[in-house]
């Protein structure tokens, strides 16, 4: 994930996330990028989004989260865009195997969700991620799953 506070002086900022362009409008905004899935976040201003061949307007509020099989439109406040930065993540309907890629790129080595229907278990709620180690404890317990560590080379993490 990337946040960028973008300045309205005419000069054209895009960013690129696969096949998702998202073009600033004089703005705050979040690109997240999990595997083929994109979500762009507008804490201020407008973004226009592009893909496949469609275009979207987001204003401050609005997520977008696209996927192979879907596009959903929806709100988020506008002060918990890119929450990360402050060591927290608001995983309102993120999936598990989301989540666990947020926590794993504060962690050295790979992490790995080898059960794909944990992988797409929705989650929700607030986990406190500026101790990563924790944060995936607390993540893999409340699923009730398992995690396996060889601490710098993988974390695997699969359902009982």
């Amino acid at each position: 994930a990337a946040f960028f506070d973008v300045d309205t002086d005419g000069t054209r900022f895009v960013v690129r996330a696969g096949d998702v362009r998202a073009e600033a409008l004089g703005t705050e905004f979040e690109v997240s990028r999990v595997g083929d899935d994109v979500s762009v976040s507008v804490a201020e201003g407008r973004v226009r989004v592009t893909y496949a061949n469609r275009t979207a307007v987001l204003q401050a509020g609005d997520r977008l989260h696209i996927s192979d099989t879907q596009e959903t439109r929806s709100s988020v406040a506008p002060n918990a865009v890119a929450n990360w930065r402050q060591g927290k993540l608001i995983m309102d309907g993120m999936t598990f195997g989301a989540v666990a890629d947020v926590i794993g790129r504060r962690l050295s080595g790979r992490t790995v969700v080898i059960n794909r229907d944990l992988a797409k278990e929705p989650m929700v709620g607030v986990l406190d991620i500026s101790q990563p180690e924790d944060a995936l404890r607390t993540l893999t317990a409340t699923a009730r799953a398992r995690m396996v560590r060889a601490p710098g080379l993988v974390t695997l993490i699969y359902g009982q």
